[in-house]
């Protein structure tokens, strides 16, 4: 772009590089967030599918003890049994039927929770492949991602150091009595310190200019918004 360019062109190749900057600045940053997120999600994949193994492992030996308990109960039982034979008194009798009852109704509650188990075992069995596969896919995921990575910030750092050279050349076409509001602003606002005009609104605040602003706007003569005193740029097209 010329030295004689009106200033509403300039401002408008200074934002469309400062918002391309922020944009790659933004995408530089994100890498290594991205990074954390790739591992974070491995790491999840891997913690669920350690707990559900762990989980699978303790309801095996929940499952071991009950059927043990379940057979000491029952030879308890049959003792029980055994002893009716010596027993004289019907208050004996009663004594060894509540307690049989009373025992009988503890196996019946043991093989309900084994049931039980034994439903929550076949559900984390079915489901372990489908862990697995999450686990792989996001490994998978990682290791592109890292792999990629290298390559990605110095093609980002590439593009903004050439950005930046294009920016050096265009700021200094900036008229010099409108230069010391550009840094001002752009201290403040950064790369949105400038806003686009369509139909006689400013893009930014959606503020309306009256006729004489937007006509102003449209042949490039520098004007600030009178909402938000941004610098703004819209000139009609040639």
């Amino acid at each position: 772009m010329s030295e004689t360019a009106p200033p509403g062109k300039i401002l408008q190749q200074l934002h469309e590089l400062r918002v391309r900057e922020f944009d790659l600045s933004e995408a530089a940053a994100r890498l290594p967030r991205q990074l954390v997120v790739h591992q974070g999600r491995f790491n999840k994949a891997t913690r669920t599918r350690d707990e559900s193994v762990a989980r699978h492992k303790q309801l095996l030996v929940d499952h071991r003890a009950k059927e043990t308990t379940i057979k000491q109960l029952a030879q308890h039982i049959d003792k029980l049994e055994d002893q009716r034979g010596s027993l004289s008194t019907p208050k004996e009798f009663e004594a060894i039927d509540h307690e049989v009852a009373h025992e009988r109704s503890k196996i019946a509650a043991l093989e309900d929770e084994i049931l039980l188990v034994l439903e929550e075992i076949e559900q984390r069995n079915s489901k372990l492949p489908e862990l697995e596969s999450a686990i792989l896919v996001f490994k998978g995921e990682l290791a592109e991602f890292d792999k990629a990575l290298p390559q990605k910030k110095k093609d980002l750092e590439t593009d903004l150091a050439a950005l930046r050279a294009d920016l050096k050349k265009a700021e200094p076409l900036l008229p010099r009595e409108h230069s010391a509001t550009y840094q001002r602003l752009l201290s403040s606002l950064g790369h949105d310190c400038m806003s686009k005009v369509e139909e006689r609104v400013c893009l930014a605040c959606r503020a309306t200019l009256d006729m004489q602003a937007a006509g102003r706007v449209r042949r490039g003569e520098y004007l600030q918004c009178p909402g938000c005193g941004r610098m703004l740029y819209g000139m009609a097209e040639e």
